[in-house]
């Protein structure tokens, strides 16, 4: 007996761990005749037993006793017994079933009826082999039974019965008004587990013509899961209904039952995960009341010291949800107010590591992620080797490639190889192999032993699974290491975008220029993520000869998105930057159509060269071009600089067209309204100019001040301030008669100064 219970407590123990073996028979020598000898007597003996049989030899005869007492035997636990009754079943005794129907109809407690109907119910999907006709009689005449668990559990095991003539012999009992109710609808509760069966649902419709309500409602709770429509009690539609199904192919029946059943399990799932989101919205909706509460004291405490010590208490509050609204706290007042974290706070979250509830580790984490201190990832590693929920494990291999210590590269590349780890796992650990591999970041030595972890992990993956393959080379496009590249040309084919983007980026990472054409190709593709990183792509890799498919994506009746024109320009910038001198401004030319991008390049152009400290005559025309484009768009000040400068050179190697720069400064410094050199700026070029340039300037200067006053300014007092400062340009610079042109043109305002005209100007 002891070594048969060893055997069948070994069964229960791997049913709770999921797998439910059959209860093995001990072998005949660990077990001791004496006893055994008296235990089959006993057996014989007993009323409500099934006799042992004279076929069965005596170690078969001990196995038999030991399963019928432990069945019989109210002591035992009522799993137990029911796991010793499907041993029986699964048993090769001969007189596995008369034992079986000698215990069901016997007398005494229901017990052991109750762990026999369960053990035949649960062999029933699986291992029908096991079960026999001979026990549905017994198990007919529990149906009923005054105690309804014990009726139920009946009803559960004759649907373990799949033979349509117990089918239409519970039909029989359902439809015999003589019988009573509850033995009638038991006999439909055994029924309704098989609706997917065409003679199970002709019973079932049978009994809509009873005339019971109580067995027509039955029946139509039993026939409702077979049906896409509730039909209700319209007993009509349930067999005009039926007419159809009946009339259907063997082949037909069954290929409906199977959509149907994808149906309801879809339906199923949908249920379980809107219940699930509700539960966690009255979960975050319960945390947020906590929150508000807390946050309500935490404001009103306004002492530093006091508010670290009320804020560690909630750390520390046996409750999680206070703690997850302390973490809330001071989660804010990192990332939204930017204030430090004393250090003794600092420790406070760092012991929720090893918090019991999941999302305050979470939370604990991610302030330590906020804090981007290296040394902080020690401490995270530590808690990682004994971290075992999915979604902290996630968290933390994503906290560690923010935290950019590179000891915890290994951490990840073994996270990468495990093979039992989590999806969300090993895309976070990628993730932060990229961020920690980018070039500069970590010595080379140890980034390199992520190289043939991620190519192997990202060759065992699926195709289908797309969110793993993107972060896997993802990372290797940061890490940018060369055996890479093969990856990286594949994938440049892929129809899903986040592959595709991670194929060109680290093709512009590690500098393949021989795969451009393909790079190019993508410039029109319909995602526009994939057209801005191939524009950024061509522009760090492409020639001369590629400018034109970059000056084209950067029309808008090309190309709809900003980002996508905004990284074109910059492409076709950085690749300007790179051909001779001499190409640049015939590129500049192109971009006639597009003036603002005109001017960012030649600003650009010009910004290069002085870097350099160089100056090509390029340089010089670079500028007149700028001076030309922000003088058509009145952007005076700005072109400003540019006539300076290219006045300055054209003073010494072109005289004539100096003048003609200087004329056209001195109208932007007019049209700048700049009070601050303005009128200097005017006085030099006036200087540097010949009697007809001076003329020239002088006639501008006066055309602008008609302007100001009586043109569509109409602003006299403008003027005459503007007067004020012009005053302090000297006669030399502007000839004899300049201050008199300009107390006539005051005077002529309404305005006569009390100077005679000859010594019309300022007092030094």
């Amino acid at each position: 007996m002891a070594a048969f219970l060893i055997s069948l407590t070994s069964g229960l123990l791997a049913w709770g761990s999921g797998c439910a073996p059959a209860v093995q028979a001990t072998a005949p020598e660990a077990r001791q005749s004496a006893p055994s000898t008296a235990r089959r007597g006993a057996v014989q003996d007993a009323p409500d037993r099934a006799p042992a049989g004279d076929d069965l030899t005596p170690e078969q005869q001990d196995e038999l006793a030991d399963y019928i007492e432990i069945i019989a035997s109210d002591a035992k636990e009522a799993d137990f017994r029911r796991f010793a009754a499907e041993g029986l079943l699964k048993s090769d005794l001969p007189t596995r079933i008369d034992a079986v129907i000698g215990l069901l109809a016997g007398n005494g407690s229901t017990g052991k009826a109750m762990a026999l109907c369960g053990a035949i119910a649960s062999l029933g999907p699986n291992r029908d082999d096991r079960l026999d006709e001979r026990l549905v009689t017994p198990l007919l005449a529990i149906l009923g039974h005054e105690d309804a668990a014990l009726s139920a559990a009946a009803a559960g095991a004759l649907a373990a019965f799949r033979s349509p003539e117990v089918a239409r012999v519970l039909g029989d009992i359902a439809r015999d008004e003589l019988r009573p109710i509850a033995v009638r609808t038991a006999a439909i509760d055994a029924l309704s587990p098989s609706t997917n069966r065409r003679e199970v649902v002709g019973e079932l419709i049978s009994l809509l013509k009873a005339s019971n309500p109580t067995i027509v409602n039955h029946a139509v709770g039993a026939l409702t899961p077979a049906s896409r429509t509730n039909f209700g009690t319209d007993i009509e539609k349930w067999q005009s209904w039926w007419k159809e199904k009946e009339a259907m192919t063997e082949a037909q029946w069954i290929e409906n039952r199977l959509e149907l059943a994808i149906e309801q399990q879809r339906a199923l799932r949908k249920r379980l995960q809107d219940a699930e989101a509700e539960y966690e919205k009255r979960e975050r909706e319960v945390t947020k009341r906590f929150g508000d509460a807390l946050r309500i004291i935490d404001q009103l405490t306004t002492q530093p010291a006091q508010k670290d010590a009320r804020r560690q208490g909630w750390l520390e509050d046996p409750l999680a949800d206070i703690r997850l609204a302390a973490l809330a706290l001071i989660r804010d007042q990192i990332v939204t107010a930017g204030d430090p974290l004393s250090q003794p706070l600092r420790d406070s979250v760092k012991k929720l590591f090893a918090d019991s509830a999941p999302p305050v580790r979470i939370a604990a984490h991610e302030i330590i992620g906020h804090l981007k201190d290296p040394a902080d990832a020690e401490k995270v590693l530590g808690a990682l080797r004994t971290e075992n929920d999915s979604a902290v494990r996630a968290t933390m291999l994503r906290v560690l490639g923010g935290l950019e210590n590179p000891a915890a590269i290994p951490a990840l590349i073994s996270e990468l190889a495990a093979p039992t780890t989590s999806v969300d796992c090993v895309c976070e650990a990628a993730r932060s192999l990229g961020l920690l591999g980018v070039r500069g970041k970590a010595p080379t030595e140890i980034i390199a032993g992520a190289v043939r972890p991620l190519l192997n992990r990202f060759s065992e993956t699926p195709a289908d699974n797309i969110r793993l393959r993107e972060s896997l080379l993802g990372a290797m496009a940061m890490i940018a290491d060369p055996a890479f590249v093969d990856a990286f040309v594949v994938n440049l084919t892929a129809e899903s975008p986040e592959i595709l983007l991670a194929a060109i980026r680290g093709i512009k990472a590690v500098g393949v220029r021989e795969r451009i054409n393909d790079v190019l190709t993508h410039l029109a593709h319909p995602d526009a993520r994939v057209r801005q990183v191939a524009a950024e792509a061509v522009g760090s890799l492409g020639e001369e000869q590629h400018l034109e498919a970059l000056l084209n994506r950067m029309a808008p009746s090309v190309e709809s998105t900003a980002g996508v024109r905004d990284a074109a320009f910059v492409g076709f910038r950085d690749i300007v930057l790179r051909i001779p001198a001499p190409a640049r401004l015939k590129w500049a030319d192109r971009l006639g159509h597009l003036p603002d991008r005109r001017i960012q390049l030649l600003t650009a152009l010009v910004d290069s060269w002085v870097a350099a400290n160089a100056n090509p005559p390029e340089m010089t025309a670079a500028r007149e071009r700028l001076v030309e484009d922000y003088m058509a768009q009145n952007k005076y000040a700005e072109a400003i600089p540019h006539l300076e400068r290219v006045h300055a050179i054209l003073r010494t190697s072109d005289p004539a067209r100096a003048d003609a720069v200087g004329l056209t400064l001195v109208t932007a410094a007019l049209r700048s309204n700049r009070t601050d050199g303005g009128i200097d700026l005017i006085s030099n070029v006036a200087a540097a100019a010949d009697a007809a340039g001076k003329k020239a300037i002088t006639d501008s200067i006066m055309k602008h001040l008609e302007a100001m006053a009586t043109g569509a300014d109409n602003d006299s007092t403008a003027a005459v301030q503007l007067i004020h400062r012009l005053r302090t340009i000297p006669d030399d610079s502007l000839g004899s008669d300049w201050h008199a042109q300009l107390g006539a043109f005051e005077r002529r305002l309404g305005e006569p100064r009390d100077a005679p005209d000859g010594n019309d100007r300022p007092t030094p």
